[in-house]
């Protein structure tokens, strides 16, 4: 449910931060909280929580931290998007690594953002995913976006390190 907004747009989008780094959370709950027609409704410290959280809080879009410690993004989205299909998950991570990526969009998500991008770029795709579209990596299409046989878990794995290049396959 998305509550009525006078002025530019329609409603307020409601947002659920999950990232186990508080300084994470909170860098990303303060931009938001500055962006007109944004709301964070609440913030987990791992994908564990979101079971429990997401129902109360009643979030349109979740911003996901892609590896946790207990429990990895991509597995907290499969569990959120078969409870709450309607949610959208924009995924946010420090690595480019293809694998993740590719994980991210099998278990359901509206989009993948690296954690040193734009603040503008993270509000607007906030805004996109919201609104029923979508917020990949420009060179996405060089990559292919396909289920792997290892599963994401919250160890770094070589490979999967900041920088690394989207278009590596």
């Amino acid at each position: 449910m998305r509550k009525h907004l006078r002025g530019e747009r329609k409603f307020v989008i409601r947002v659920l931060i999950v990232d186990d780094h508080e300084f994470v959370r909170t860098g990303l709950s303060d931009l938001l909280d500055d962006a007109q027609g944004i709301v964070v409704v609440g913030e987990c410290s791992d994908g564990a929580e979101v079971p429990d959280v997401a129902p109360r809080v009643q979030p349109d879009v979740v911003l996901m931290d892609v590896q946790m410690p207990r429990v990895s993004g991509p597995d907290a989205t499969r569990t959120l998007l078969t409870r709450q299909p309607t949610v959208r998950v924009l995924m946010v991570s420090a690595s480019s690594s293809s694998r993740l990526l590719a994980e991210s969009a099998a278990a359901g998500a509206s989009g993948y953002l690296l954690k040193g991008g734009d603040a503008d770029a993270l509000v607007d795709a906030v805004r996109v995913v919201a609104d029923g579209g979508t917020a990949w990596p420009e060179d996405r299409a060089t990559t292919t976006a396909r289920p792997t046989e290892e599963p994401c878990t919250g160890d770094a794995r070589q490979g999967d390190q900041p920088g690394d290049s989207l278009a590596a396959m």
